[in-house]
């Protein structure tokens, strides 16, 4: 489900998105007004990952949940806004893709009213790393945990992701850790290509 007043940022690696979440990106300038009751919006700012600058001519595409069907599309302004307005609250796949970056894809589930999606894309020939954190008993996403590699640092979003951009390739150890949790290390290889690196912690 979308987080109706959730930043969600993702790093695309490869096709896929993983997320992330990382320091919060620009906020929208405005929401949209409500949509009719029972359809939803869906809005929001793309970005660059590393420079934060917002991303013009970005395509944004809204598919069936199968990736089947192409629904919508929409492109950027020069403040990187997009906006999808009155559709079905429906699950789906948003597509967000620029040349020169790694596009990202992801399902979400839209709710009834407005949904904001805002989104880092990552320069190709750009490292990242990303994923989701999880809490290992419940499958709940944890907000605010702190992920750490020995030159960067940052902090889960309010839907458990995280990314890490800008990183040198080759080995990196990663440390999770969280007030009221064990905290957890995980060893990767990182290339050109990115990693997606999930974790469950936990609870003490």
């Amino acid at each position: 489900m979308v987080d109706k007043k959730n930043v969600a940022i993702g790093l695309g690696i490869g096709v896929a998105v993983v997320g992330t979440i990382i320091a919060v990106t620009r906020k929208v300038k405005a929401a949209p007004p409500e949509p009719p009751p029972g359809l939803a919006n869906i809005y929001g700012v793309v970005t660059d990952a590393i420079s934060g600058k917002p991303l013009a001519n970005v395509s944004v595409t809204l598919w069936d949940h199968t990736k089947v069907e192409l629904l919508l599309s929409a492109l950027t302004d020069n403040k990187g806004y997009y906006s999808m307005l009155n559709i079905s609250p429906i699950s789906c796949i948003v597509e967000f893709e620029k040349e020169g970056y790694r596009t990202i894809s992801e399902s979400y589930a839209l709710t009834e009213g407005n949904n904001e999606i805002n989104i880092a894309l990552v320069q190709i020939g750009w490292a990242g790393i990303g994923g989701i954190v999880t809490d290992a008993t419940t499958g709940r996403k944890l907000m605010g945990v702190l992920v750490q590699t020995a030159y960067e640092m940052v902090m889960t979003g309010s839907n458990g992701r995280y990314t890490l951009v800008g990183l040198e390739l080759g080995e990196h150890l990663m440390r999770f850790s969280k007030e009221g949790y064990q905290t957890a290390e995980r060893t990767i290889m990182l290339t050109e290509q990115g990693i997606t690196v999930n974790v469950a912690l936990v609870a003490l």
